[in-house]
């Protein structure tokens, strides 16, 4: 209990340095457990750290499996498949590839490739909700690519581990998770709804049956020989579906932070500080993993439908590895078919790679990414002299009801967009399009924004409208901005733009401005 409490406490004071210093959180707590290592000396036993981490890891993935309900990806499901399948395998072999070259055994080149496979659904979905953004196609998009990740890292757990039994084992374990599998959809699909949802339970209880969901899964596990973490990710995803899923995880989010901490601070006390060598291996798996994945994301997601800005976000979001990868080289030096130094060497690199997603994930990396991309800013074509034109930031859905009855009034109208699809398009219908990031200053005087008739503002991210606005303001120049609530609303009205709520209200307010100018403008020209 002694070795337990001091675990909890070293957890503690790592979350409030991080948060003091505002440093990424999870290698704080590896610092801790390793600095606890170090100092604590027979206070914590080395069975108090293996238990630690196996009760940290229960909840961290119960926690992961709630977090992905399938039914956000349907719309991207052609999409998920195409990234999600390359990407695992693509990254996966060109990791075995360096591991093999770096003079890792077999098995240890496997761990490290499927290590690499795998993104963290930890880190990226709480960069979403931070950033409000869960429910954006590209959010989308990256929440099924982890969803099938997932699913394909615990198929290649439970192999692994049962791989020196020989092939009946591993056939075992394969249908005995597939069983498991169906037992949480049939759950998902129909049981938990009933339960949580009709039966109208009231806090406390609720609390109880979600726990029950947990250990009855990790019970079933546990009877089916399977890791407890398979059972632990199934019962999770049972409770996915919405509404459940908002019910529960607002119950459970302080749960969440708290088993993380225990989880990470845990195994920094089972790290061995690998050598120089090890470490410069872990460096270039790390570089190679990042350089990598958001070409490749990139590439493949935009031949699936997404847009540039979307596909690079995605890959950016995408380029670390994830919690099962500590899962399965946790495993992996549990039964030796690792080192503690290679175990150690993927937990660091693990974290690394965690830590730098919120930078590597940020606005200005994926803006000068996207000036690197071969089709944006090619061939702008735009006469000098534009002027009294519209200007339109953001195609969206909208575009065509906009942009083609300016085109057939006369009146100029230039597109800027992210997806170099939608801009060779309109460049075949006679309009002036540019693939850019339409909130770029560069960008915005390059289409002469400030001597446009009309700036209409479709854009993803709110705090791209707010840029372009104070961008425009000392020019005087009418800006519409689609919005979808009231606060953002009232924020365009105080920043001198028009504020125009959804889609459908948006082409309504442009064809009725289109009768009143546009006419007008073609008399005038006339006489």
């Amino acid at each position: 209990m002694t070795g337990f409490i001091l675990i909890i406490l070293v957890a503690a004071a790592a979350h409030g340095i991080a948060a003091l210093l505002r440093l990424p959180v999870i290698p704080m707590y590896l610092l801790g457990g390793i600095a606890l290592q170090w100092v604590g000396g027979n206070g914590v036993q080395p069975e108090n750290w293996v238990t630690a981490v196996e009760l940290g890891l229960i909840f961290l993935v119960f926690f992961v499996g709630i977090e992905l309900n399938p039914k956000r990806i349907n719309r991207q499901l052609n999409a998920v498949w195409r990234v999600g399948l390359f990407q695992f395998f693509a990254v996966g072999l060109l990791g075995y590839l360096i591991a093999y070259a770096l003079g890792y055994s077999q098995i240890e080149a496997i761990y490290i490739t499927f290590a690499l496979s795998a993104s963290s659904t930890l880190v990226v979905v709480r960069l979403l909700k931070q950033r409000q953004q869960m429910f954006e196609p590209y959010a989308r998009l990256v929440s099924g690519v982890l969803l099938l990740q997932d699913v394909f890292i615990i198929v290649i757990l439970v192999l692994l581990l049962r791989s020196g039994a020989g092939p009946e084992a591993m056939a075992w374990g394969l249908g005995a998770t597939l069983l498991l599998g169906m037992l949480a959809w049939i759950g998902h699909r129909w049981l938990i709804q009933l339960v949580i949802v009709r039966m109208r339970q009231d806090e406390e209880t609720l609390l109880l049956t979600v726990l029950t969901t947990l250990f009855i899964f990790v019970g079933l596990a546990h009877l089916l020989e399977l890791p407890l973490a398979v059972g632990a990710f199934m019962g999770g995803f049972v409770l996915s579906a919405f509404p459940v899923s908002g019910i529960v995880r607002g119950m459970v989010s302080s749960l969440s932070g708290f088993f993380m901490a225990l989880f990470f601070t845990a195994l920094g006390g089972l790290i061995v500080i690998p050598s120089l060598g090890m470490l410069l291996d872990g460096l270039i798996l790390g570089v190679c993993l990042i350089v990598i994945t958001v070409p490749l994301v990139t590439w493949v997601a935009e031949r699936a439908g997404i847009s540039a800005r979307s596909a690079i976000e995605s890959g950016l979001l995408l380029s670390q590895t994830s919690e099962f990868s500590l899962i399965l080289v946790f495993h992996g030096f549990l039964l030796n078919q690792i080192s503690g130094e290679l175990f150690s060497l993927v937990v660091l690199m693990t974290a690394g790679t965690m830590a730098l997603t919120p930078f590597l994930s940020h606005d200005r990396v994926a803006i000068f990414l996207m000036r690197l991309h071969p089709w944006v800013g090619n061939r702008w074509q735009l006469p000098e002299d534009l002027k009294d034109h519209v200007v339109i930031l953001g195609y969206s859905r909208a575009g065509d009801y906009m942009a083609l009855p300016v085109r057939d009034a006369g009146c100029p109208v230039v597109v800027v967009d992210d997806d170099p699809v939608i801009v060779r398009r309109l460049k075949g219908m006679d309009i002036h399009a540019v693939a850019a990031e339409a909130s770029d200053e560069k960008t915005l005087k390059r289409v002469h924004a400030d001597k446009a008739r009309l700036v209409i503002v479709a854009l993803r991210r709110f705090s791209d409208a707010a840029k372009i606005l104070k961008f425009l303001k000392p020019y005087k120049v009418k800006v519409w901005v689609r919005v979808f609530d009231e606060s953002q609303a009232a924020e365009i009205e105080r920043s001198g733009g028009k504020a125009i709520m959804g889609v459908h209200k948006t082409i309504e307010r442009f064809m009725e401005w289109i009768k009143k100018e546009l006419p007008q403008d073609d008399k005038a020209g006339e006489d």
